[in-house]
């Protein structure tokens, strides 16, 4: 007797770590928006505390470049605020 081929079993998957989008996800992204935004405000302004109680040359040139660095991610986070309120005026 001749053997019959068996059919592959074609099964269906189904995704477990899909986003879904819930009503509070504004809210998050507000949330973490501001605690970055305080977070990098605090590391900038701490640079520049130490840069100006700092004597040694390098130490006193390393806050600086830092203090420039974290007030620019800071900055860019205030434009993320801005723009984040401007998106929210415009929805209602």
């Amino acid at each position: 007797m001749a053997k019959r081929k068996k059919r592959a079993v074609k099964r269906r998957v189904n995704r477990v770590g899909t986003i879904q989008k819930t009503e509070n996800s504004g809210a998050r992204r507000f949330g973490l928006i501001i605690k970055n935004l305080v977070l990098f405000l605090v590391l900038s302004l701490g640079s520049i505390l130490l840069h100006n109680l700092v004597t040694n040359e390098f130490l006193n040139n390393l806050f600086y470049v830092l203090a420039i660095v974290m007030g620019t991610v800071a900055f860019a986070f205030l434009i993320l605020l801005m723009i984040f309120f401007a998106l929210r005026l415009m929805r209602k």
